[in-house]
């Protein structure tokens, strides 16, 4: 409950200067609101972008990459998003471990996560600790990912695809 709290209250919290800010003064804003609509049937990226070039951004790649700092930032501080993805990882995510660096666990300790992984919701809490500790000397790392990623030879897959970017910022308008 109180990260749900947390959560909406996000987007209104003091932030320091961020790259999406500086994106913003820049005047990337409508590129992104043409990217979250999803509505351009024809054209190039070029040629979208070419309207949103000036001396602070000098190419198509830097205005592309200021939309996607822009684009991160609103995803990122949706509510809506933030529980689903949260509940998706809990319910369905796998943890994934691998060997860091075996020399670092002379005795073998953590020699069983080396390479390993278990559903997020079934870890018991005394493991997750000894992969944090395994993880902290630095002779394991763990990261999360779907058992649908294992199945195609990944080690992470996301795990929200299908809820792909549906959001429209308010003056969001079409271009066809």
């Amino acid at each position: 409950m109180l990260q749900e709290v947390e959560d909406l209250y996000l987007p209104y919290k003091p932030k320091r200067r961020t790259r999406a800010t500086i994106a913003r003064e820049r005047g990337l804003e409508p590129l992104v609101e043409l990217i979250l609509a999803q509505e351009v049937t024809k054209g190039t990226l070029e040629e979208f972008a070419q309207e949103y070039l000036s001396e602070e951004v000098p190419t198509v790649e830097d205005a592309y990459a200021g939309a996607r700092d822009i684009v991160a930032e609103v995803v990122s501080e949706d509510a809506d998003l933030r529980k689903a993805v949260r509940e998706r990882t809990f319910g369905q995510g796998l943890l994934i471990c691998a060997v860091a660096d075996a020399s670092l666990d002379p005795q073998g300790k953590y020699r069983m996560y080396y390479e390993y992984a278990e559903p997020l919701k079934a870890i018991p809490p005394h493991r997750l600790l000894a992969i944090n500790r395994g993880g902290e000397g630095g002779c394991a790392q763990g990261q999360t990912g779907s058992a649908r990623g294992r199945d195609r030879g990944r080690h992470t897959e996301p795990l929200c695809e299908e809820r792909a970017l549906h959001l429209r910022p308010s003056g969001a308008r079409g271009h066809h």
